[in-house]
């Protein structure tokens, strides 16, 4: 019985250094207002010039075991999202509940490495809920996207039963990051994609059914030669979905006179 109690006791010692030395700080229950903390120590000039400085962006103490915190049936959603904060490093993101490191989840996040503000890692591309269980699901950035390129990156699904986030692999298969927002007619949850590349974009429209996510529509925008040479002029292209088929459906003209910032938009009609 001393062996396991010994036992139990190094975890629980090894669990709280991690998530000290993560970022995140464990609070004192009899005092709210005071913080574990770690000492800071000065060293010899020997020591300095020979030690090697460590990386604060990469996170390689792993936890023992992810901590579980499942979440009340009658719980409020929107109350559930405020315990969760987040820290990202180069090799991925450590989740934090109520300030304590508690699951670490793998990502490319070497990105870091360019970005000059310590304050950035703290950043998380997107935190909101992808589906319609009302739960806040995480985006994590693994590649920046530029005016010509989207940002992709890694997908985690938070479930509800174990308070713990999963890789999703319904969402990985895209790899993109996608647009959330909730139909204001129907309450679904409609997911998009858009990919700029040669003056031509692309947006792509999904939605969840019987749990699968399946794209429902296509539009197909590129940049055609004005007959003003101070005006831009794109056609775009829309394609429905339905049972894996493609269909055109509407073709639309947008001009852009002298570089204006809406345009005048004309149908075309469907040959």
């Amino acid at each position: 019985m001393k062996k396991y109690d010994n036992f139990l006791n190094t975890i629980l010692l090894l669990l709280t250094c991690t998530a000290v030395l993560s970022g995140c700080t464990k609070n004192n229950p009899d005092n709210p207002a005071e913080t574990v903390s770690v000492e800071e120590t000065t060293e010899s000039p020997e020591s300095t010039e020979s030690a090697t400085e460590p990386d604060y962006l990469v996170y390689d103490e792993p936890f023992i075991l992810p901590m579980i915190f499942p979440v009340p049936d009658d719980a409020d959603p929107s109350e559930i999202r405020k315990h969760y904060t987040f820290e990202v490093r180069k090799n991925g993101v450590i989740v934090c509940y109520d300030k304590i490191g508690v699951q670490f989840l793998e990502a490319d996040c070497s990105w870091m490495e360019d970005i000059s503000s310590y304050e950035y890692r703290f950043h998380i591309q997107d935190y909101s809920n992808f589906d319609n269980d009302s739960y806040c699901d995480l985006f994590v950035t693994e590649e920046i996207g530029t005016p010509d390129s989207p940002t992709r990156g890694k997908y985690f699904h938070f479930d509800s039963e174990t308070g713990l986030f999963e890789p999703w692999d319904e969402l990985n298969a895209i790899g993109l990051y996608i647009h959330s927002s909730l139909d204001s007619h129907t309450f679904e949850r409609r997911l998009s994609t858009i990919i700029w590349e040669n003056h031509a974009c692309e947006t792509k429209k999904y939605q969840w059914q019987n749990g699968k996510l399946v794209m429902i529509e296509r539009e197909y925008q590129y940049l055609v030669e004005s007959e003003n040479p101070e005006d831009k002029t794109y056609y775009s292209n829309f394609f429905s979905y339905v049972n894996g088929y493609e269909e055109l459906y509407k073709r639309e003209k947008l001009v852009y006179v002298n570089h204006a910032e809406w345009p005048v938009v004309t149908e075309i009609p469907i040959k």
